[in-house]
This record gives C-alpha cells, sequence and structure tokens, in this order.
C-alpha cells in the first residue's frame, strides 16, 4: 500500500510543467525513510548488520589488514568496508549506515534529475519503480556506484577522461561490476546512425533466436581468463556458475518484446528531437545508453545473473530521453497523453515488481 501511495503522489506531481523546490525536497527527505524502511525486507539485510556489527577497527581496514571475512563473501570493496567501519566508531546501529548512504544516493539522484528536466518527478516516478524499490533497498553497494556513474556523465559529455575513469574507480570501491563502466566513455558520445542501430537490433533478435550462433557463457568465461584482479574474477565465476545451475528462463516473456519496442520508439524520439533541434549530447548519450541496455539484454539472455547487475546502471537513461520528448511537445493535450502513458508504463511494472515481492 505504501508503495502504491507513493507512486500516486509521484505521478500526480508529473503533470506539473516544473516542479517546485519544496515539494522536491520533501518528497525526497520521505523517500529517503521509505528505502530505509523497505530495507528490512530485503534478503541481503542480515548479511549486511552482520558485517556491520563485525567489521573492523578502521585502521585496519584502510592498510588491508582485515582478516573477519576475508575469505567470506562478506569480504566487501574496501569504499564499502570503510563506511561500515567508520561509522562503528560511532555507533553499533545499522540504520545510521542506512540512513547515510541512502541520503547519499538520493542527493545524487535529485542533482542529476533536476539538472536534467523541468519536473524532475517525470524521472522520479519510474526511478521509484525500476531502481529505489529493488536496486536501491536490496543492493546498497551498488547503488551506490551506480550513483556515483550518475555523477560521472558529466564528465562524458565534456569529454574529460580522466575525471570519468577517477569516478569509475571509485564506484569499483563499492561494487566491483562498475570495472566495465570505462567502455562506456568510448562509445556513448558518438551519435550512431540509425541503419546501424537497427541492423545490431536485427542480428541481436537472430542470435536470440538461436539463428545466429552465439554464446555468451563462454565468452563471459574466456574475458576472466585474463582478468587477473582475483575480486573480479571471482566475482564472474561466481556468475557463470549460477548461470549453469539455475532452472533456465523462458526466452517468449514480457521482455523481449517491451525492450525491442521500446528500441524502436527510442529511435522515432531520436528522430523527431533531431528534427526539432533538441538532441543535445547529454540525450545522445542517454539514448546510447539505453539501447545499450536493451542490447546487453538481447545478447546475454542467457547469462542473465550478469547482465541483469550490468543493466542496473543503464535502465534509468531511457528515461531521460522519453521525458525530453514529453517536455519538447508542444500542444498540451499531447503532453497529457504522453505523461499518461508514461504514469501507465510505470504502474504496470509496480505491478508486476509488487508480485515479484520486488
Amino acid at each position: 500500500m505504501l508503495i502504491v501511495s507513493i507512486f500516486l503522489i509521484l505521478a500526480i506531481l508529473s503533470f506539473r510543467s516544473e516542479s517546485k523546490i519544496v515539494d522536491e525536497i520533501i518528497v525526497i527527505i520521505v523517500l529517503c525513510f521509505v528505502s530505509i524502511i523497505f530495507t528490512y525486507r530485503a534478503s541481503d539485510y542480515p548479511i549486511y548488520h552482520d558485517y556491520f556489527l563485525a567489521v573492523e577497527p578502521l585502521y585496519r581496514v584502510i592498510f588491508g589488514e582485515h582478516k573477519v571475512f576475508s575469505h567470506d563473501i562478506r569480504n566487501y570493496e574496501l569504499g564499502y568496508r570503510i563506511i561500515n567501519s567508520f561509522l562503528r566508531i560511532f555507533t553499533n546501529h545499522i540504520e545510521f549506515l542506512y540512513i547515510f548512504c541512502n541520503a547519499y544516493i538520493l542527493y545524487a539522484v535529485y542533482k542529476l534529475f533536476v539538472a536534467k528536466s523541468f519536473n524532475m518527478f517525470k524521472l522520479l516516478m519510474p526511478y521509484f519503480i525500476f531502481m529505489l524499490i529493488t536496486v536501491q533497498v536490496g543492493i546498497i553497494r551498488q547503488m551506490i556506484a551506480i550513483s556515483i556513474f550518475f555523477f560521472s556523465i558529466q564528465f562524458i559529455q565534456k569529454r574529460e577522461f580522466f575525471k570519468f575513469l577517477a569516478c569509475t574507480f571509485l564506484a569499483f570501491c563499492f561494487h566491483r561490476t562498475a570495472i566495465v563502466l570505462p567502455v562506456f566513455y568510448f562509445i556513448t558520445y558518438k551519435e550512431y546512425s540509425n541503419k546501424l542501430l537497427l541492423g545490431l537490433l536485427l542480428v541481436g533478435i537472430l542470435v536470440f533466436l538461436e539463428i545466429i550462433p552465439f554464446h555468451p557463457v563462454r565468452i563471459v568465461e574466456w574475458l576472466n581468463g585474463y582478468i587477473k584482479i582475483e575480486a573480479v574474477h571471482a566475482k564472474l565465476d561466481f556468475y557463470i556458475w549460477q548461470t549453469r545451475t539455475l532452472p533456465v528462463h523462458a526466452k517468449f516473456t514480457r521482455g523481449i518484446f517491451e525492450n525491442t519496442g521500446m528500441f524502436l520508439l527510442l529511435l522515432f524520439i531520436k528522430f523527431d528531437l533531431n528534427k526539432k533541434q533538441l538532441y543535445d549530447r547529454f540525450i545522445n548519450i542517454c539514448l546510447n545508453l539505453a539501447l545499450i541496455y536493451i542490447l546487453i539484454y538481447i545478447y546475454f539472455f542467457d547469462i542473465s545473473s550478469f547482465s541483469y547487475r550490468l543493466n542496473y546502471y543503464l535502465i534509468i537513461f531511457k528515461f531521460f530521453v522519453l521525458v525530453r520528448y514529453i517536455e519538447s511537445l508542444e500542444i498540451t493535450s499531447n503532453k497529457i497523453i504522453a505523461n499518461t502513458l508514461l504514469i501507465i508504463y510505470c504502474a504496470m511494472m509496480m505491478v508486476i515488481r509488487i508480485g515479484q515481492g520486488f
């Protein structure tokens, strides 16, 4: 009921032409406390709680003398260990850790959303459904890494590679999946032709249908053979093991039709925004990240335990493109219809996530 109530508030606020700073701050504060409440339902909460209580003193963490969890799944990344150890100086209550982490995450989200839209609630609504109630409350380490990635997008725009690289290294200190982020710097700033993008989609569908042979598990295994960072190597081994042991997912589900349709819709929006001269560098980066998300889903479907974690970095960017398109519409009634369709889409995803136990 709480999820539905918050979603309805965000949906109503999304119809305004511009969001008000008072409403923005109140909603962000509410979401911070709501995310902490939901955290207690997350499957990883007991592990995070035990780790917080048993973490080594700060000086031992900094100098690499951690012994308690050195050969355990709870041997988390250095950045997360430091935050836990630092806060343990002052308190035994993990709630303060979650307040600190969630406040930072939502601040980073707020700064990006408010800078890139007239009404940030159009972006906050899908963020709440697609990320807050799933990633933020359950995988807080990766959500910190994702929020750092959000901050680093400006350095792709400005073509400042070393600043971007510094951000990705910091993100890696919170979640190992961030090791792939530097690749996005080189492939997202370019504007690709629709013919090339449609060609990648067509090949992806043929791969998905197994008409073209493609073995993503073997590719990941081959790449993992060249990775010398032990923590990353072990994590990829774990994802490969999961893929080989978990039941095979049905392919022709909602996901493939949704993502194919979204791919085509985003290309149409690209064409329309270009015609209106509203297709800037930021939206081009967002479009590329959104299309990468869809292509990863299609090409790497057979290793979903790996691709899902990677796609958490990318899923929100399609909404920047959708919201820019909605805000570009000149006729008020068209804006209302488009915004209503966005709400319906998010509502459908909310029902699915609630049904899955989010």
